[in-house]
């Protein structure tokens, strides 16, 4: 299992509403997408940790082009495999 972040940066458009982050599980037999996440307009994945069969942790922080700190971000926990989001914790700072 790997997992692919594409970025796009045109969040940073204001004119593109729905620009945004997507993190994939990709397939080691045929490198295809067996799941997809999309993140929130202007979030990106900061860290990974696959907890086995516990899930996955994803650390997120909203990215803001006013800031010189992130002020926001998330913390995500996914089923192992499928990226079905399990809970999610909206944090202070990047995670």
């Amino acid at each position: 299992m790997a997992l692919l972040e594409e970025q796009d940066f045109a969040y940073l458009d204001e004119t593109k509403p729905d620009a945004v982050n997507v993190i994939a599980v990709i397939s080691r037999i045929n490198f295809k997408a067996s799941a997809m996440f999309r993140l929130k307009k202007g979030e990106i994945p900061n860290c990974i940790h696959h907890m086995h069969e516990m899930g996955l942790v994803v650390g997120t922080t909203f990215l803001n082009p006013e800031e010189q700190m992130p002020s926001a971000g998330r913390l995500l926990l996914f089923e192992p495999y499928s990226l079905n989001l399990l809970q999610e914790f909206a944090m202070e700072g990047s995670v």
